[in-house]
């Protein structure tokens, strides 16, 4: 196992509503390929800090214009389409300009598309596993099927660093890599004071874990020598 890093170019604008960490998208493209969850987060080529895999989200690297994106929302699979899904909460005024559709309305979600000029992530495992699996990799993303987050190329390189062993939790700076739970935040030495916290999910599935406080990165889009710094150092 050693310290890699990723670098990931895109063909199209990619939404990341609003972050997407590396063991996230590989357990996803080995959940693709093997149709079974469980063998897919057991396989990942990644070390581990307990249940955290050491892999950090993937940081845009600027300039990344940003953009609003809206798209019909889609019912999920094996949902029943009723009426009320689709009609107007009651007591909503329809402008006069639009009462010719009727009652009903195509349901709305709101994204958020950037276009950097890479992405990129970093972490510690087996970097020839690493780029074997990402080598499936055709679109990254929300809304791949759709167009979004075509990917152009794909980077990964070993990489050799001070803070080698935590390196994915932890920048080579000693900026958090990804949400990493408080108390393993200080047990592995990060710093308390003026590191950005919020509540969220470090767990999978995403949807049956419970938000914890966290060390997160403060900057998710970053200048070429800001990502020099969090590779190698300052």
């Amino acid at each position: 196992m050693s310290a890699f890093y990723v670098r990931i170019e895109l063909g199209t604008p990619v939404i990341l509503n609003p972050v997407l960490t590396l063991d996230g998208l590989l357990a996803r493209l080995a959940f693709d390929r093997l149709g079974d969850a469980g063998a897919a987060l057991d396989g990942l080529p990644l070390e581990r800090h307990g249940a955290i895999h050491k892999a950090s989200m993937l940081f845009a690297e600027g300039p990344a214009p940003q953009a609003p994106v809206s798209m019909v929302r889609l019912v999920n699979p094996g949902k029943t389409l009723t009426a009320d899904m689709v009609r107007p909460k009651r007591g909503a005024k329809l402008p006069n300009i639009r009462i010719h559709r009727g009652e009903f309305k195509s349901l709305l979600d709101t994204y958020t598309a950037i276009l950097p000029r890479a992405l990129w992530a970093f972490g510690r495992g087996d970097p020839d596993a690493v780029r074997e699996e990402l080598r499936g990799a055709k679109a990254i993303g929300k809304k791949r099927a759709q167009g979004w987050g075509e990917v152009a190329d794909i980077q990964v390189e070993e990489v050799e660093v001070e803070a080698d062993a935590r390196f994915g939790l932890m920048t080579a700076d000693g900026e958090p890599g990804r949400a990493v739970p408080w108390p393993l935040w200080r047990e592995i030495g990060g710093r308390q004071d003026g590191v950005t916290t919020t509540m969220a999910k470090t767990g999978f599935p995403r949807w049956s874990c419970e938000p914890e406080f966290c060390a997160v990165p403060s900057r998710p889009v970053v200048s070429p020598r800001e990502m020099r710094a969090m590779l190698v150092g300052p």
